[in-house]
């Protein structure tokens, strides 16, 4: 092989290899950021069970058809949460504590 197909052939793996880096770099970065968003559901979770699980009482549903009846169940907290993020300036006023 000449020097410049020994050149392309050296640029040509150079390349491929910062590819797969690449792939493999926003490969973590997903995984990372999908880690963050499950973990920042878990403790918005917890919060919300802290203050209302006893006030909405909504029953949880496992096994077949669960998707559907916790939908059914949940919509009383679905509609809370609905309103806060349709109404943004009273959402604003009870984060800055303005709203007691």
């Amino acid at each position: 092989m000449d020097i410049l197909g020994t050149q392309i052939n050296q640029d040509m793996e150079e390349w491929v290899h910062l590819k797969r880096l690449q792939r493999e770099r926003e490969r973590r970065e997903r995984e990372a950021k999908k880690k963050e968003d499950k973990h920042w559901c878990f403790v918005a979770g917890a919060l919300v069970a802290k203050y209302l699980k006893e006030d909405l009482a909504i029953e949880v549903y496992k096994g077949k058809d669960a998707t559907a009846k916790n939908a059914v169940s949940f919509a009383p907290l679905e509609n809370i949460l609905s309103y806060l993020a349709a109404h943004k300036e009273f959402t604003a006023s009870i984060k800055e504590g303005q709203i007691r």
